[in-house]
């Protein structure tokens, strides 16, 4: 049978996609669709609502204690917004790379980052 993806509608089917995906090792996945094959679960999408932070603070403008500063405010508005959780970019080079995890976060997995351009017709 060839996969197919389906839009997750109940909270029911979202919790049955977390948990397979949490046992196949990929927890905290944001999923908005459920991949099936032969009518079980075999992976999820996440189109476009993975809450997601991209920062960038001047290096020489802002000192360490204006980005936490921003950093909280940032916080305060996802969390009016209904965000309870969320994932934000570190490059390894960034002088916060190192104490990210002192700020709360937690290393989701070792991975790197890429973006793909679409074509538009």
């Amino acid at each position: 049978m060839i996969p197919e993806i389906r839009k997750i509608t109940s909270p029911q089917v979202k919790n049955e996609v977390l948990a397979e995906a949490s046992k196949d090792n990929h927890p905290n996945f944001h999923a908005t669709h459920v991949i099936m094959k032969d009518d079980e679960i075999a992976g999820a999408y996440n189109i476009c609502e993975t809450p997601m932070v991209l920062v960038w603070h001047h290096s020489e403008k802002l000192k360490a204690r204006d980005s936490l500063l921003l950093n909280s405010t940032g916080e305060a508005i996802m969390s009016q917004l209904g965000i309870n959780s969320y994932y934000i970019a570190c490059d390894k080079e960034s002088p916060f790379h190192g104490h990210m995890t002192k700020f709360g976060f937690k290393p989701v997995w070792s991975t790197d980052m890429f973006i793909k351009n679409l074509k538009n017709y």
